[in-house]
C-alpha cells in the first residue's frame, strides 16, 4: 500500500523520537571484567570473592621502572616521591616498593629495624639489600637498576596510575605498568573503541561499496544508514534494561551493520530495477511483495544463528544472542517500513552509467574439481581441528608491540611473573609451629610444579629474619604491624602469591590443579586457590560443551526452517551442505592457524551458519521458480558475489583493531563467508544439476511408462 506523505512523516517523526530516547540510554552502558562473562556460582568466582571478603580487595597492579640505578641519591630520590604520589591516590591501598625493605629483628619489645633507605635515601648498608633473597626477584633485580612497585588498591586508579608516570617520565628512567586490571583496562578501552567508534567506519565502508553497486548516492547511504541507527537501537536497549559491554557484547553494533544492511540493499536495488519499468506507486507495492518475505527470511535465519547463544551457560553469551537477534529484526523492519517512506521524499531510480557488477559463473568441470578439492581437504580435517585447543591468553589479546605485551614481558624477565596466583590455607584456629613445618613443605612442593617459578608467602619473612611463623601471625593482628603483614595473614587464614610466567588460562589450570591435588594430603586445613586467570579458564572449560550444543542448535533450527520453507527433505538437505562445510573448514583453518578457541572464536560457527544459509535460501527459492540452474547462477550469484565481498569487506575493518582477538574474529568470519558462498555456488549449484537430472528422468519415465500404456 503507497503511503502518504503525511504518513510518511508521521513515521519519521516516531522513529525520530524513539531514536533519540534510545541513544540517550547508550550512555548508561558500563563495561564489566571477565568476571561477567561466567556465572557468579562458578567456583573461580567464588574463590576469588572469599578470598577478597578474607584479604580485602585483590586489585593489583606492578609498575617496573627502570633507573641507572637506585643506589644513586639523587634517582633514589626520585623515585622515592613517585612511590609517596602513588600512596596519595585515590582508592590506593598499600604500595609495597624497596623503599619498605629492612634488615628486620624479634626482640623482647617487638620488632625492631634498620631501614636500607631513609626517606627514600639509601642508608650505608643500602646495598646490602642485594643479598637479601626476600627482596631480590621481588621488589629488585640483582643489577639494583630494575625496581618492582606493587600497587593495592580498592577501586580501579589505572588511569591515575598511568597519568602520574607520565608526568614523571624523563631520561634514564622507563616504565613499565601491567597486572589484571592493566589488562582489563586496556580491554575496555579497545571494547568501547569497537562498540562505539567502529560502527561510524563501517557505515562509511559500507556506503561506498554500496554506491559501487547501486550507482546513486543517497541510495546506497540508505542501507547501512538505516543499519547503523539498528545498531543504536539495540545498545539502547541494552542500556535501557541495566545490560552491560564486554569483550563479546561490544562486537553487537559490528554484527548487526555489516549483517543486516544488505536487506535495505535488496529492497532498493529490486525497487531501482522495477522503477525503470513502471511507476513509484506500481514499484513500491511490487518491491514490497517482492522482498518483504525474502528479508525476513534472511533476518530468521541470522537470528536463529545468534539465538542458539541463549541456550548456552555463559551470560554473555546469552546476552549476545539476544541483542544480534533484536538489532537484525529491528533492522529488517525498518527496511521495510523506512525505505518505502523515504521514496516519497526521493525518487530512488537514477544511476550513474557504469556500476560495479560481478558475473562469475563457474562451469560445471571446474565445480566438479572444486568439490574434489574440498571434500580431500575435509578428509584431512580431523587431523588439524584435533590441533584446536581450548585455551586463552589475555596478554595474546594485544599485538607484540604494544604497551601492554612489553610491560609483561619485562615483569617476566626481571621477576618471573605477571598475573597472580594465590593459594590460601584456612585453619579454625591459630597457626602453630607443627603447622609452619606441613605449611613449608606444602610450599616447596608447590615450587616443583612445572610453570612455578617461585613462591612469595610469610615463610620468606620468617626464614629471612629468624622469626617463627606463629609469631608472625600474632604480629599481624597487632594494630602497629598489621599494614606490614596484611598480604600475607587475615584472621587465621595465611595465602602465598604463586610465580609462574605463564600468562594462558591452560597452564594456570594446570599448576592449579596440581597445587589441589597436593593440597589433599593436607589434613586439617582448608585450601583453594585464586586467581583471575582462573575465571578465565572456568569459563574455557564450558566453551567445548557450549560450542558442540549451539552448533547442533543452530543445525536443527535451520533444518526445520528449511523444511518449512521448501517442503523437500532432499532440498533442504542441499541446502545444509555450504554451513556443514562453512563449520568444519572454519576449524580446519582455527586447527593450521593455531588460534585458540575461546571467547570471541567460539561464537563463528553458529554467526556463520546463520549467514551462509541465506545463500542456499536464494539459490534454491529462485530455482523453485525457473527450473533452471543457469539461469539461477545469472541472476543469484552476481547477488551472492556482491554480498560475499560487502561481509567480507565489513569485518575485515576488524583487521584494524588494537586487540588481536578482534583481528582474529574478523579474519575467521572473512575467511568463513568466503568458504560459504564458494561452497554454496559449487555444491549446492552441482546438487541442483543432479536433482534436476533426476527429476528429469522420472518425469522422462513417467511419460513413456504413460506411452507404453497407450499403445497396449
Amino acid at each position: 500500500m503507497k503511503l502518504s506523505r503525511k504518513l510518511s512523516v508521521i513515521v519519521f517523526a516516531v522513529f525520530g523520537l524513539m531514536s533519540l530516547i534510545f541513544i540517550l540510554y547508550i550512555g548508561k552502558l558500563q563495561m564489566k571484567s571477565a568476571e561477567s562473562l561466567v556465572s557468579p556460582k562458578d567456583p573461580a568466582v567464588v574463590a576469588m570473592k572469599r578470598m577478597k571478603k578474607s584479604f580485602g580487595s585483590s586489585n593489583q597492579i606492578m609498575i617496573i621502572i627502570k633507573t641507572p640505578g637506585i643506589f644513586n641519591e639523587k634517582v633514589a630520590e626520585r623515585v622515592y616521591k613517585l612511590v609517596e604520589s602513588l600512596k596519595k591516590i585515590k582508592g590506593v591501598t598499600n604500595v609495597q616498593s624497596i623503599f619498605n625493605s629492612a634488615k628486620v629483628k624479634l626482640t623482647l619489645g617487638g620488632l625492631s629495624s634498620i631501614p636500607y633507605f631513609k626517606n627514600g635515601i639509601p642508608s650505608s648498608n643500602a646495598t646490602e639489600v642485594l643479598k637479601s633473597p626476600l627482596y631480590v626477584g621481588n621488589l629488585i633485580d640483582p643489577s639494583g637498576r630494575v625496581l618492582a612497585v606493587i600497587v593495592n588498591f580498592s577501586k580501579n586508579v589505572v588511569g591515575d596510575v598511568k597519568n602520574l608516570l607520565d608526568k614523571n617520565a624523563s631520561k634514564g628512567f622507563k616504565y613499565f605498568i601491567t597486572g589484571e586490571d592493566v589488562v582489563q583496562s586496556s580491554i575496555n578501552s579497545s571494547t568501547l573503541l569497537l562498540a562505539l567508534v567502529y560502527p561510524p567506519l563501517l557505515f562509511g565502508l559500507i556506503w561506498l561499496l554500496y554506491f559501487l553497486k547501486l550507482g546513486n548516492v543517497l541510495a546506497a547511504a540508505i542501507p547501512p544508514l538505516i543499519s547503523l541507527l539498528s545498531a543504536m537501537w539495540t545498545y539502547g536497549i541494552a542500556g535501557m534494561i541495566g545490560l552491560s559491554l564486554n569483550i563479546l557484547t561490544s562486537t553487537v553494533g559490528i554484527f548487526v551493520i555489516v549483517v543486516s544492511s544488505s536487506y535495505g540493499l535488496h529492497f532498493i536495488d529490486r525497487y531501482m530495477n522495477n522503477r525503470k519499468k513502471t511507476a513509484h506507486v506500481i514499484s513500491v507495492k511490487k518491491t514490497l511483495r517482492e522482498e518483504t518475505v525474502p528479508i525476513f527470511m534472511s533476518a530468521l535465519t541470522t537470528a536463529v544463528g545468534f539465538a542458539t547463544f541463549i541456550f548456552v551457560g555463559i551470560p554473555a553469551f546469552k546476552t549476545l544472542g539476544e541483542l544480534v537477534a533484536i538489532g537484525v529484526g529491528i533492522s529488517a523492519l525498518f527496511s521495510i517500513i523506512l525505505i518505502p517512506a523515504i521514496t516519497e521524499f526521493w525518487d530512488l531510480h537514477k544511476r550513474i552509467s557504469h556500476t560495479l557488477k560481478f558475473h562469475i559463473i563457474p562451469s560445471s568441470k571446474f565445480n566438479k574439481i572444486s568439490m574434489i578439492v574440498v571434500l580431500a581437504i575435509v578428509a584431512i580435517s580431523p587431523f588439524f581441528i584435533s590441533r584446536v585447543q581450548v585455551n586463552s591468553n589475555e596478554f595474546g589479546y594485544f599485538k607484540r608491540d604494544s604497551a601492554v605485551r612489553r610491560s609483561s614481558e619485562m615483569a617476566d624477565r626481571y621477576f618471573g611473573w605477571t598475573l597472580p596466583l594465590y593459594v590460601v590455607v584456612v585453619k579454625n584456629s591459630s597457626f602453630t609451629s607443627f603447622d609452619a613445618k606441613h605449611l613449608i613443605n606444602f610450599v616447596d612442593s608447590i615450587k616443583n610444579i612445572r610453570g612455578v617459578s617461585g613462591i612469595n608467602s610469610a615463610f620468606d619473612i620468617s626464614k629471612e629474619f629468624n622469626i617463627p611463623f606463629p609469631i608472625l601471625q600474632v604480629f599481624s593482628r597487632s594494630p602497629t604491624y598489621k599494614s606490614y603483614f596484611s598480604e600475607w595473614f587475615s584472621g587465621n587464614s595465611t595465602r602465598f602469591l604463586v610465580k609462574t610466567p605463564y600468562t594462558d588460562t591452560s597452564s594456570i589450570e594446570k599448576i592449579a590443579k596440581g597445587i589441589e591435588s597436593l593440597s589433599k594430603k593436607l589434613k586439617g586445613y582448608d585450601v583453594y586457590v585464586a586467581s583471575p586467570s582462573l575465571i578465565t579458564a572456568s569459563m574455557n572449560s564450558s566453551i567445548v560443551t557450549n560450542q558442540i550444543s549451539t552448533i547442533i542448535m543452530a543445525f536443527l533450527f535451520i533444518m526445520l526452517l528449511l523444511l518449512v520453507v521448501f517442503k523437500s527433505f532432499y532440498l533442504s538437505m542441499i541446502a545444509s551442505v555450504p554451513i556443514i562445510l562453512a563449520v568444519v573448514l572454519n576449524f580446519f583453518v582455527m586447527g593450521i592457524g593455531h588460534v585458540y578457541l575461546e571467547v570471541s572464536t567460539a561464537i563463528i560457527s553458529s554467526v556463520l551458519m546463520g549467514l551462509v544459509i541465506d545463500y542456499s535460501i536464494h539459490t534454491i527459492t529462485r530455482y523453485r521458480i525457473t527450473k533452471n540452474v543457469d539461469l539461477v547462477l545469472e541472476e543469484v550469484g552476481p547477488v551472492i558475489v556482491d554480498n560475499t565481498f560487502g561481509l567480507m569487506a565489513g569485518f575485515g575493518t576488524l583487521l584494524f583493531s588494537p586487540l588481536l582477538l578482534y583481528v582474529r574474529l574478523g579474519l575467521l568470519m572473512s575467511i568463513g563467508i568466503g568458504i560459504g558462498a564458494f561452497t554454496t555456488m559449487v555444491f549446492v549449484v552441482e546438487l541442483l544439476r543432479m536433482y534436476e537430472k533426476r527429476r528429469n528422468k522420472i518425469t522422462s519415465s513417467g511419460e513413456n511408462g504413460q506411452k507404453s500404456s497407450s499403445k497396449n
